[in-house]
């Protein structure tokens, strides 16, 4: 049967059935039962009818407390250091944490404090030692190890010789550790070891260099004696004191009682005046021999010479100027003295020489100075000459000519290398030249001119003709600034036909009469677009209410003004879209009287094929009764023209308008026409771009455009088409035609260049000029040209040199054979400092004007400048013409009228309107047409 296991039970009087059990069997109860086996999960269980009670879980004591047929199943007794080798033995080791291997007793760990150093686990960990860190030189045993202060070597150690902290040290010297012992070693620095005994070290501080003792007051040898070895009372090097060195002039010093003496006298020296302080101050050598007249002191007694027998016996001649005198003792020799004896002959009416003869001169013993050069100079006016022996006295002959006083006469009078110096300046009025003194001509000094006498030079400031405007009397007439202008009042609105702003002005344009009349006409965009003239006939005091020109429906765009100088006509010319066709026509207006009425609409191309072509671009220039209008034209296929139309009746009336340009493939197009007339001679210049790129071209006529030359190109110098030429603006005097424009030949930048002809157009410059010259490239653009007199044009334009741009200006008085360095106009700034641009120029006679805008107050203010001598000078401060509140909004597009000794400015101002101010700022979206002169 098989064997079956039973629980240890406690049989409380159970009945056994099924097997034979020893009663009160409690330990390995078992009992084979022939062929009943029980078994669960693999194991054959005990029952309690088997005899096993179960008591709970498994213990370590061998009884199967479980009753699963194991007894003490789940102990391991290898390594349970509570169960080590047996059940219910425990492993205790002092100082340890235990553990168990292979069934015998292990230190796991030493409790803290306590350490196996032995390396026995029976008896625990049996080192008790607190660890405080790395081992110490301090006689207990820091880490723990077993060992005392091991790693101290106590024979070398310094900070711990021979012992634990006895550290080695001797004062002012370096120290060592030897066998345990402390040993001192070198002295420091200015430090001795006097005594030899290490406890003092080195005690005494020496600042002696250690060799021989000096008399110094220092303890050279460092002996611990200052100065010993020295005789201070008879020392003569150290008399008294160290250093106290005995010296007397001529004599060995001597040392007595600590005081110096003279020891005694140095040969050839002697103590004649028995003062120590003085030495022995006498040279002299006694020589034993009579003190004759031999210039020694023989017996050294301070006199010389003083027993000479020769000495007052008589001597000398009587002769000429001689005369006996008395031997005397001079200077080591026998002279004769209280006489008269001969000299060297001289001029001086005497016989000198005591010869019998007075005054001559031998060339074996000449009068000194006889024939010898005299003056003192030979500068100037001055010349040397030669001295002769007159009348007894050397005087200056030959060529000698002498210094006189200086006076202003262009030579040097006074003979000192400088002509004309030294003089003191006549009263300014006394002088022609130096009389006015009124104005800058004022506190002149007269200066002298050499050869030319006295006189003043007038001022840097002066002018001839008054052009500066800048406070002062430039030519000194007594009056300051005549002829200036400055600004007349506040500016005006001239559009007051409508709420300020509630339509949008543009395009203004100004002409006048060349006296008192002024025009102004501009775009107005009101139900549609419409063209509106205001005028003025007290030189701008006043201004008329707007006139409407245009009689249909428009739009109508782009006006010119012109008006006949010291006339009554006045015409206006604009391009329009009436009659609801899709194209623009050139249509004019005509005043007889001033602007008080015009007549009716006329349209100027209404004859010939720009009838019905969009015409556009209008110029318009006035000479005598006739006026000249160029515009553009679309061709059908889309090309643009240049043509001209004329009116012989003051613009009442008009030609056929006449095609310039030379059409030249599809994609031609001629643009920007301006014109200009002089007499009967009208030129008219465009740009176009048959070659490429644009070049500007012109045509010309002679006889007030009944026909015109052929085309000529005016940006020459390059060839055509090369680069782009483009805004040309031409003006007129007589024969003179002048073009300028933008080119940008130079491939970086933009510049000004100038054409002139000097005959009616016939020729031109094969070269055109830069007029924007400067060592740095730069930009320059929108140039404007005024012709005011003959043979003198001014150019302005806008340049971008200074960084911000500036309105620059050129003056030419020969056709452009030469100009003025450029000017800047737009002086209220420094250069660069602000955006000046859109420049307008005008000129009558002399009188030059130029406006622009410009936002040196943050937005654009419309500025003027003019000059009072046809544009050669401008003055030191520009003028601001818009009188609103300073950098609140935008005045630009300014147009200029010069005439009647005025400069009429008009532009677009947008600093009113119900919409101000606008979410992007103070400046409104509509403009209006605001008006200031400078008078």
């Amino acid at each position: 049967g098989a064997l079956r296991w039973l629980l240890p039970a406690l049989l409380l009087g159970a009945p056994s059935q099924g097997c034979d059990v020893e009663p009160f069997c409690f330990d390995n109860c078992g009992e084979e039962d022939a062929g009943v086996v029980v078994v669960d999960a693999g194991r054959p269980d005990a029952r309690p009818e088997d005899g096993c009670v179960a008591s709970g879980e498994e213990s370590c004591n061998r009884i199967d407390d479980d009753c699963d047929g194991l007894v003490d199943e789940g102990f391991d007794v290898l390594t349970d250091p509570r169960n080590c080798g047996a059940c219910e033995a425990e492993c205790v080791l002092p100082g340890a944490f235990p553990g168990c291997a292979e069934g015998e007793c292990t230190v796991d760990s030493c409790e803290i404090g306590f350490h196996d150093l032995d390396g026995n686990p029976t008896n625990g960990c049996e080192y008790e030692c607190p660890p405080s860190g790395p081992e110490l030189c301090d006689e207990r045993d820091n880490d723990c190890d077993g060992a005392i202060d091991e790693g101290f070597d106590l024979e070398t150690d310094l900070a711990h010789c021979g012992s634990c902290g006895n550290a080695c040290a001797f004062a002012n010297a370096s120290a060592s550790c030897v066998a345990g012992a402390c040993v001192m070693g070198e002295c420091n620095a200015g430090f001795v070891d006097l005594d030899t005994d290490p406890a003092t070290g080195c005690e005494l501080r020496c600042a002696g260099d250690g060799g021989a003792e000096r008399c110094n007051r220092i303890d050279d040898d460092c002996d611990g004696t200052v100065d010993e070895g020295f005789d201070l009372g008879g020392d003569p090097a150290n008399c008294g004191a160290c250093g106290r060195a005995c010296s007397f002039p001529g004599a060995v010093p001597g040392c007595t009682a600590g005081v110096c003496d003279i020891a005694r006298c140095m040969d050839g020296r002697v103590d004649l005046d028995g003062d120590p302080a003085t030495g022995c101050e006498y040279v002299c050598t006694p020589t034993g021999g009579v003190d004759d007249c031999d210039g020694v002191d023989d017996d050294c007694d301070g006199a010389i010479d003083e027993a000479d027998p020769v000495v007052g016996t008589a001597c000398g001649s009587t002769t000429g100027i001689c005369a006996r005198g008395v031997s005397s003792c001079q200077l080591g020799a026998i002279v004769c003295v209280g006489g008269v004896g001969p000299v060297a002959e001289t001029c001086n009416g005497d016989d000198d020489d005591c010869d019998g003869r007075t005054d001559e001169s031998t060339a074996g013993a000449p009068i000194p100075g006889v024939g010898d050069r005299c003056g003192a100079t030979n500068v100037g006016r001055c010349a040397f000459g030669e001295l002769a022996c007159t009348m007894g006295a050397l005087e200056c002959g030959g060529s000698f000519v002498g210094p006189i006083a200086e006076s202003c006469n262009g030579i040097d009078d006074d003979c000192n290398g400088a002509t004309d110096d030294g003089l003191t300046p006549p009263a300014a009025g006394s002088v022609a030249s130096c009389a006015e003194d009124r104005g800058v001509c004022a506190g002149r000094v007269p200066s002298c001119r050499g050869a030319g006498g006295w006189g003043c030079d007038l001022p840097a400031s002066y002018q001839a003709d008054e052009s500066l405007c800048d406070g002062l009397d430039n030519d000194c007439d007594g009056t300051d600034d005549e002829g200036c202008l400055s600004p007349a009042g506040s500016d005006r609105r001239l559009d007051t036909h409508v709420a300020a702003s509630a339509q949008n002005s543009l395009s203004v344009a100004l002409a006048g009469d060349g006296a008192d009349r002024v025009y102004a006409a501009w775009m107005e965009v009101s139900d549609d677009a419409h063209i509106y003239f205001a005028r003025s006939t007290n030189g701008g005091g006043t201004w008329s209410s707007p006139t409407r020109l245009d009689s249909a429906g428009g739009p109508a765009l782009g006006p010119a003004l012109g008006a006949q100088d010291g006339g009554d006509d006045v015409v206006g010319v604009w391009s329009d879209f009436r009659g609801g066709e899709s194209y623009r026509e050139i249509y004019t207006r005509h005043s007889s009287n001033a602007g008080t009425s015009f007549g009716s609409n006329v349209k100027a191309n209404a004859l010939g094929e720009t009838a019905t072509r969009d015409s556009f671009g209008v110029d318009v220039a006035v000479s005598g009764a006739n006026v000249y209008v160029v515009f553009e034209a679309f061709e059908t296929n889309r090309r643009r023209q240049v043509y001209l139309t004329r009116s012989t009746d003051r613009g009442q009336s008009w030609s056929t308008p006449v095609q310039l340009s030379t059409p030249t493939g599809t994609s031609f197009v001629a643009a920007t026409p301006q014109v200009a007339a002089s007499g009967s001679r009208v030129y008219v210049v465009w740009r176009d771009n048959r070659n490429g790129a644009l070049d500007v071209y012109l045509r010309r006529s002679t006889n007030s455009g009944a026909s015109f030359a052929a085309e000529q190109r005016i940006d020459t110098g390059d060839a055509p088409g090369s680069h782009g030429s483009v805004t040309p603006a031409v003006a007129a005097e007589g024969d003179n035609a002048y073009v300028v424009w933008v080119d940008d030949r130079d491939g970086g930048s933009l510049d000004i260049y100038v054409n002139r002809s000097a005959d009616a157009g016939a020729s031109w410059l094969a070269s055109a000029v830069q007029l924007d010259q400067d060592a740095f490239p730069h930009d320059s653009i929108g140039p404007a040209i005024v012709a005011p007199s003959p043979g003198r044009a001014v150019v302005a334009w806008v340049d971008f040199r200074s960084g911000f741009p500036d309105i620059l200006s050129v003056v030419s008085d020969d056709a452009f054979a030469s100009f003025s360095t450029p000017a800047r106009l737009d002086t209220g700034t420094d250069p660069g400092a602000s955006a000046s641009n859109a420049v307008a120029l005008h000129a009558d006679g002399d009188l030059v004007g130029a406006a622009w805008s410009d936002d040196r107050n943050g937005f654009l203010d419309v500025y003027a400048n003019f000059s009072l001598d046809g544009g050669a000078t401008w003055q030191p401060q520009d003028y601001r013409m818009d009188s609103s509140a300073l950098g609140t909004s935008d005045s630009k597009n300014p147009a200029v009228h010069v005439g009647g000794g005025r400069l009429h400015v008009a532009w677009i101002d947008h600093r009113a309107g119900g919409s101000c101010p606008s979410p992007d700022g103070p400046s409104c979206p509509n403009g209006d047409v605001y008006y200031r002169r400078l008078q």
